[in-house]
């Protein structure tokens, strides 16, 4: 778990510097400015469980999006050994 408290911590910090950019986002309908939203998902890997854990990542940035702009969604997964 430290690892993902880790990789969170990093993830809001990159977070802070977009934000600090006050990059122009015209088109859009949920922010004047560019925002970051990002799914993590942690693991000690093997091969097999590569589809496995992007689709976590993928549905953590999801929920990310969904929350709001600008979110970080972190998730500790267990999976079953092929």
């Amino acid at each position: 778990m430290q690892c993902l408290h880790h990789h969170y911590s990093n993830t809001t910090a990159i977070q802070l510097v977009i934000a600090s950019l006050n990059i122009p986002h015209k088109n859009s309908a949920v922010s004047d400015y560019v925002t970051l939203s990002m799914g993590i998902a942690s693991l000690i890997p093997i091969q097999e469980q590569s589809p496995e854990i992007i689709a976590q990542a993928d549905q953590a940035l999801h929920m990310a999006k969904q929350q709001d702009c600008n979110q970080v969604i972190a998730t500790s997964i267990a999976l079953s050994r092929i």
